[in-house]
């Protein structure tokens, strides 16, 4: 599945008031109609993937989006706007080819997983040898956002 999205600016999301992105604005209607790819702010397409968790972080006044790709590899990007996000980098790689980490969601102690700051648990489901395997387990890990490009040291 492409990543799109959708919006409804209704509080109870009732049945009609959903919109797709287009493209380039949310106007689509018919949830039938072929969504249009999200992508960064380079004009290539997100990472093929699903299970979004999108949050507000007051940190770094941006919104982040977590996902897993179908790949088995965690992705983050972040936006000022939505749903115009950076180029994703990864959060979490798998361990193996059949590994797959999946259900990815950010969650802050103080705020739940709908508002952020500067530091971050993500939970995640990693199935060690893929999904419909017996084996499958929850993990957690600390993140801590920073508001700084990292420096790569000179190699001399």
């Amino acid at each position: 599945t492409v990543m799109s999205a959708a919006v409804s600016y209704d509080k109870s999301g009732r049945y009609g008031s959903w919109k797709k992105w287009d493209g380039e604005q949310f106007s689509l209607a018919d949830f039938k109609a072929e969504p249009a790819k999200l992508r960064d702010t380079n004009g290539n397409a997100l990472p093929l993937g699903a299970h979004p968790s999108i949050h507000w972080n007051t940190y770094l006044q941006l919104w982040v989006m977590v996902y897993n790709g179908y790949d088995g590899n965690i992705y983050i990007t972040s936006a000022r706007d939505l749903p115009y996000f950076s180029p994703v980098r990864f959060l979490k790689y798998r361990e193996s080819y059949y590994t797959k980490n999946w259900y990815p969601t950010l969650i802050s102690n103080k705020f739940g997983d709908r508002r952020g700051g500067r530091k971050m648990t993500l939970y995640y489901r990693n199935f060690p040898e893929g999904p419909g395997q017996k084996k499958s387990y929850f993990k957690k890990v600390i993140v801590k956002f920073s508001r700084e490009k990292r420096r790569r040291k000179k190699r001399e």
